[in-house]
């Protein structure tokens, strides 16, 4: 017998049983699994958002007409944020302020003329017979026919009977046709004072001088059938 033959027959029949094998076998594997554990620990922190309503207080005010009513302080929410015993203050509460008038009404229909400083029968030097609401004087001449009220800011002047407008009055005056415009009572005159007597709302709106065409109802602002609205009963 041969035995070199064998030998190699045997070979060539191990490499092509391992050629069979890895034709079928080629693609196994083995899966491994591999578990990760995460020990954080995640937790929920609530934040809670807490509104606090302002309130509204109420202040009456007789210098003001009937049905007025002015805004003095704004009203503001507050807001703060609280999270785990912790409390952030995002805005403070502010109250709100209010005055509703409780005076007089006033509202009037009547005549509105136009003088000067250098008027007949005016002195020329721009005294006005009212003080301002500090006490001191304005004066037409030196600081214009305008006023700067604290509550209804830049204002014109006119006269009127004190009697039943005093010093510091506010009126809201329309012609109509005009748009509305403030005007403060610092002054006063005889036709003013006599008119009222005689139940006629009459007054007289500041220019810087007499010579000033607008004096005599350029501007439109003067005339008959003027409204007058009263918005503050003097200082």
């Amino acid at each position: 017998m041969n035995f070199g033959l064998l030998d190699l027959a045997g070979k060539w029949l191990g490499f092509a049983v391992i050629s069979i094998m890895s034709l079928f076998n080629g693609n196994t594997y083995v899966e491994r699994e591999i578990s990760v554990n995460n020990k954080n620990i995640t937790k929920d922190i609530k934040v809670e958002s807490v509104i606090t309503p302002y309130k509204t207080t109420v202040q009456y005010n007789s210098k003001l007409p009937s049905g007025v009513t002015n805004t003095l302080v704004e009203g503001k929410e507050g807001v703060k944020y609280v999270s785990a015993g912790n409390e952030e203050v995002i805005q403070e509460k502010v109250d709100k302020v209010i005055e509703k008038g409780t005076g007089a009404v006033g509202i009037y229909t009547g005549r509105l003329s136009g003088y000067g400083p250098d008027c007949t029968g005016c002195s020329g030097t721009g005294g006005l017979a009212c003080r301002t609401a500090n006490g001191g004087k304005h004066n037409l001449v030196n600081d214009g026919i305008y006023y700067e009220d604290s509550q209804y800011g830049k204002v014109r002047i006119v006269a009127a009977a004190l009697k039943k407008f005093p010093c510091g009055t506010i009126i809201e005056i329309t012609k109509p046709g005009k748009d509305p415009f403030m005007a403060v009572v610092l002054d006063t005159g005889a036709t003013m004072a006599n008119k009222w007597n005689e139940g006629v709302v009459w007054m007289d709106l500041a220019y810087a001088s007499q010579k000033d065409k607008t004096v005599f109802g350029v501007d439109g602002l003067t005339g008959t059938n003027i409204k007058f609205n009263v918005k503050r009963w003097g200082w």
